[in-house]
């Protein structure tokens, strides 16, 4: 999840909700790609099903958390937005 967070902290520095939102999507599908692997390691042993659910259920709740702040920053983007128009 090392690539998340970098693409978290690049999307940061560019000071922009819209920006900031482009860069938490490929965080989301940088944490996305982790499920992927876990497959792979359960399949070929690597990892025991205990282990497959706790990594499993914390990236579900990543990015769950990823999502939700999107939706915050896409909520308060469209208010800036409605603000500059009136």
């Amino acid at each position: 999840m090392r690539s998340t967070s970098i693409s978290r902290g690049r999307g940061f520095d560019r000071g922009t909700n819209k920006e900031f939102i482009q860069f938490l999507t490929i965080a989301r599908a940088s944490t996305s790609e982790v499920k992927s692997h876990l497959y792979v390691a359960l399949d070929r042993k690597y990892i025991d099903p205990d282990k497959f659910r706790e990594v499993y259920d914390q990236t579900s709740k990543a990015i769950s958390l990823i999502d939700g702040f999107i939706r915050y920053l896409r909520t308060n983007l469209k208010h800036k937005t409605q603000q500059l128009r009136t």
